[in-house]
């Protein structure tokens, strides 16, 4: 039966018509193949967002629901898949049922998960023979801790430190910019945009300058996407009725950081959407 609905779709930015995952809701991760011509299901249970790393496209992760994250070392191999959220599930931030998760554009090993923190880490997961041995989820024997993610600085991007409004929820979503290392941009579910210019440095180092005000929605932000050429500007979408913020309308937004300021400015791009 032709039911599976794809909740997501990662593209192999070294080979992006010819190999591509994506993950659907209680149907599994479902990767394409060339030869032959087919979709193969490599994960099974609930297939939330994937990635394939920037460098080496044979390392690949998915998500189940909630902040549960395995990776492959080998492609594809539905063998080959380690649970690495250990570090993740212990913190007990809320997250989203599909966290968001990003490779880096232009460092491989390092990718980014978002709960209450932006949490990163440097080497996939962790080293490849440790995870084979003990956090396979076939052959593991689960005896270690699994998985090395590390919280981007010390406050939680949803917590009070960053203003009394619009706190709580999760991060939502995650943008790094192909044109410099340190920028990451995320979002949290009430509607605060972060920026980070440090977001390369030692976690506990990293630090993040929220964007919004009241004169943008307080509602679900789906989507951030950085501009290729300039990585302090960025489009920005928000979900949700403008009914439910009939002061702060708007669904699209052109947003352009000042890094010397500390402020940015912002366009409502929405028209008649």
């Amino acid at each position: 039966l032709a039911t599976i609905q794809f909740q997501s779709i990662t593209v192999n930015p070294q080979h992006p018509k010819t190999d591509v995952i994506g993950g659907s809701q209680d149907n599994g991760t479902w990767a394409y193949t060339e030869n032959p011509k087919n979709w193969v299901e490599t994960v099974g249970g609930d297939g939330g967002q994937s990635l394939i790393d920037y460098g080496n496209p044979n390392i690949r992760m998915h998500t189940y629901f909630g902040p549960s994250i395995d990776v492959n070392f080998n492609g594809d191999d539905p063998a080959g898949w380690n649970y690495i959220s250990d570090p993740l599930a212990t913190s007990k931030e809320a997250a989203s049922f599909y966290v968001p998760l990003i490779a880096d554009p232009q460092v491989s090993g390092t990718m980014f998960a978002g709960l209450e923190h932006v949490w990163r880490t440097v080497d996939s997961g962790g080293p490849q023979s440790y995870l084979l041995q003990h956090c396979n989820e076939q052959k593991g024997d689960f005896q270690q801790p699994c998985g090395d993610w590390e919280p981007l600085g010390t406050a939680t991007l949803t917590s009070t430190t960053y203003g009394t409004d619009r706190s709580g929820g999760y991060v939502v979503a995650l943008s790094r910019a192909a044109s410099a290392e340190n920028v990451l941009w995320a979002a949290t579910r009430l509607g605060r945009l972060f920026i980070s210019t440090n977001s390369d440095a030692p976690a506990a180092n990293v630090t993040f300058t929220r964007l919004d005000s009241a004169a943008q929605p307080n509602r679900f932000i789906s989507g951030i996407a950085v501009d290729p050429t300039n990585p302090y500007h960025a489009f920005v979408t928000y979900s949700g009725y403008n009914a439910y913020t009939p002061t702060t309308p708007g669904h699209v937004f052109d947003v352009t950081f000042d890094p010397t300021g500390g402020k940015a400015t912002w366009k409502d791009i929405s028209y008649n959407l």
